[in-house]
């Protein structure tokens, strides 16, 4: 089942972001007051599709209508572009959103926000083909090493010191 949810792009312009469901229904309504989970809101199939990447396969098809690039920041909810220094006009804003990155070949969910945003800037000012090239062919790889959790993890790498 595809799941859609609304994303910042490039400039920072919402678009609708399509996944696989990977979450029970009315996932949202299990989370404490701090946005922590209260139960496990991840399915067994969907810890499959998550822990291997292919949740965000539906996202070919934001590749093919220009929302998104191959290679890219991952894209953000718009509620966190006024989480990051600059806001929308911070450095990851400049180029489109990708299906992978630099943060995702760094260490995919276990990267502190600083770190991902330093990492996005870095693709931001040096974006060229060998840099694209280079980061498709580690990605791989990266979708091997293990992640913080299955279901959330915001708290454990939300170093951004400003309430969600």
């Amino acid at each position: 089942m595809i799941f859609t949810q609304e994303r910042a792009g490039l400039h920072a312009e919402p678009f609708t972001a399509y996944k696989f469901r990977t979450m029970i229904n009315d996932a949202d309504s299990y989370l404490d007051d701090s946005g922590a989970p209260t139960r496990q809101r991840v399915t067994p199939t969907g810890a499959l599709l998550r822990r291997t990447g292919l949740d965000e396969l539906p996202q070919i098809a934001n590749v093919i209508r220009g929302d998104m690039s191959l290679v890219g920041p991952r894209p953000v909810l718009p509620s966190w572009v006024d989480r990051f220094p600059e806001g929308a006009s911070h450095p990851r804003f400049r180029t489109r959103p990708g299906l992978t990155g630099l943060a995702q070949i760094a260490g995919r969910n276990t990267v502190l926000w600083s770190e991902r945003l330093t990492l996005d800037t870095r693709w931001s000012d040096t974006a060229s083909v060998r840099l694209y090239l280079s980061t498709l062919l580690r990605t791989p790889l990266a979708l091997l090493r293990p992640t913080v959790s299955a279901d959330r993890n915001a708290h454990a790498v939300d170093d951004l010191q400003q309430p969600a």
